[in-house]
């Protein structure tokens, strides 16, 4: 399915601000089924995957390392154009804002339903709230990011 994310409404917000504001509420794409083994419980050739495919510059998304235990642990994921990222279907994450409007390419790779029963169109979100990273964007201050599995720190801005 084709992804479309509006652009912030403050046409002041730089980019880095805007991918957190904007991002979704922190989830996995796979949540556990209402029967059959949960999701932590198959054996990692046997979960569901998903896809993310950047049709145009600047695709990104937020990682959580840590689940849902520590929100502060995310980093934003740059994806080159052209690019697919492929990762389990419990990884938590969120797809990130964007400064104006953007497209790209989210499937999934579902193992068959006698393994797991994948509840489609549900996802697991996050219990926990992302409050303290979108008032620091608020306020301008560094977002933590990843350019092609490097962690840096943006200056103050």
């Amino acid at each position: 399915m084709a992804l479309r994310s509006l652009p912030c409404t403050d046409k002041a917000v730089p980019d880095t601000v805007a991918a957190i504001l904007g991002r979704q509420h922190p989830h996995r794409d796979a949540p556990n089924p209402e029967s059959g083994p949960s999701v932590d419980m198959l054996p990692s050739d046997d979960k569901p995957l998903s896809v993310l495919l950047a049709i145009e510059h600047g695709t990104r998304i937020w990682i959580y390392p840590d689940g849902c235990d520590n929100l502060a642990s995310a980093y934003l994921l740059d994806i080159p154009l052209g690019s697919m990222l492929i990762f389990r279907g419990d990884l938590y994450h969120s797809g990130s804002g964007y400064a104006v409007v953007h497209y790209r390419i989210h499937g999934y790779i579902v193992p068959p339903q006698h393994v797991y029963d994948w509840p489609i169109g549900t996802t697991h979100k996050c219990a926990c709230d992302d409050d303290e990273a979108i008032k620091e964007a608020k306020a301008h201050k560094p977002t933590k990011t990843a350019h092609h599995s490097e962690q840096c720190e943006h200056g103050k801005g």
